[in-house]
Order: structure tokens, then sequence, then C-alpha cells
């Protein structure tokens, strides 16, 4: 079972993989919710952000 609080188990190694700087992710959200705007001001604040697309 993996430890999520862990600072070197599975999140740490997405972090890392990423090359995030934070551990955030703006999930895409279809409808609306999630702008371009909400995925720059993630990416720009060190997380990923994701739109969704269709």
């Amino acid at each position: 079972m993996t430890d999520f609080n862990d600072p070197g188990g599975l999140v740490a190694e997405v972090i890392s993989a990423l090359g995030l700087a934070a551990p955030v992710v703006a999930a895409p959200m279809a409808g609306g919710p999630t702008t371009p705007r909400l995925v720059i001001a993630a990416a720009a604040a060190g997380g990923a952000g994701l739109l969704a697309g269709g």
C-alpha cells in the first residue's frame, strides 16, 4: 500500500516527474468552470493546469 504522506512516495515521484514546484493540479471540468485563465494561474503558481476538451 502506498503512503501518500511519505515525501519519498508516489506523490513525490509524480511531482518530480512533471517538474512541478507545488503539488497542485487544477483538474479539467467540462461545462465552463475550467478556463484558460485558471489553467494559466495554476501553472504560474508551480502546479499543473489541465483544460477540458469537448
